[in-house]
């Protein structure tokens, strides 16, 4: 457990320990499946995905996250793709660090046009 603590907070030594304590305990969670999710995301193909998806979809991420650069890509590669970012300049977490803003871009998104 020590080591899964060291390794997870080593990832942004910045943030939140409450954060930190949520990813190591869905970490546990996943029991020995863990190790194996992350390599199934890493193989899985989304590119091809992302080709047959019909519907509105909004790619985000944060101005410092280290997969900041395909979101563009990733809305070329969408039928009707929209992008945002997320100021802050975090590595990670940055969705729970921005919470309202998140909110606000999901607000705006799922409400075109409503002020």
């Amino acid at each position: 457990m020590l080591a899964m603590w060291q390794r997870i907070r080593a990832k942004d030594e910045e943030a939140p320990l409450s954060l930190v304590q949520l990813e190591v305990l869905s970490a546990l969670d996943c029991g020995e499946a863990c190790g194996a999710s992350y390599q199934a995301v890493t193989r899985h193909d989304f590119e091809g995905c992302l080709t047959v998806i019909r519907c509105p979809v909004l790619v985000f991420a944060g101005d410092s996250d280290p997969l900041y650069d395909a979101v563009a890509p990733t809305i070329v590669a969408l039928l009707r793709g929209e992008g945002a970012e997320l100021s802050g300049g975090e590595r990670t977490y940055v969705c729970d660090r921005h919470s309202e803003q998140v909110a606000s871009l999901l607000g705006e998104f799922f409400s075109p046009g409503e002020s």
